[in-house]
């Protein structure tokens, strides 16, 4: 039996180095890509600590829209297409489309987050 190969794919994102996780991880034929948001690939420097900047405030549909575009990205970073995407959970700050409740972000302004799992082939 063949092993199955795993590659990872990361972003600039800052909130990857400061929780240590990749954006996608591709096992075999498998694609999950891990909770996206709406968040700018550069940081605030206003503190001692820099903080992400969170993208599309109070506007849960373009960070959604965003979320998405990065979450198919690093599934065709990792050799996917978007018409391999088999599955989508969408979180929300109010609300929780797989009807989980008591969703809270790291951030006030984070509204979404995205998660997709793709099968490529």
């Amino acid at each position: 039996m063949t092993p199955l190969i795993t590659t990872s794919h990361r972003t600039s994102n800052p909130y990857e180095a400061v929780f240590g996780y990749s954006r996608a991880v591709r096992r075999g034929n498998q694609i999950f890509v891990s909770g996206t948001t709406s968040v700018s690939t550069s940081s605030s420097s206003s503190s001692s600590s820099p903080t992400p900047i969170i993208l599309h405030a109070g506007d849960a549909y373009q960070q959604t829209t965003t979320a998405l575009h990065e979450s198919i990205c690093a599934i065709e970073k990792l050799g996917g297409k978007k018409e391999d995407v088999v599955r989508v959970k969408l979180f929300g700050a109010a609300w929780a489309a797989t009807m989980i409740v008591g969703v809270s972000f790291v951030s006030e302004e984070m509204l979404v987050e995205v998660e997709l799992d793709a099968v490529v082939g």
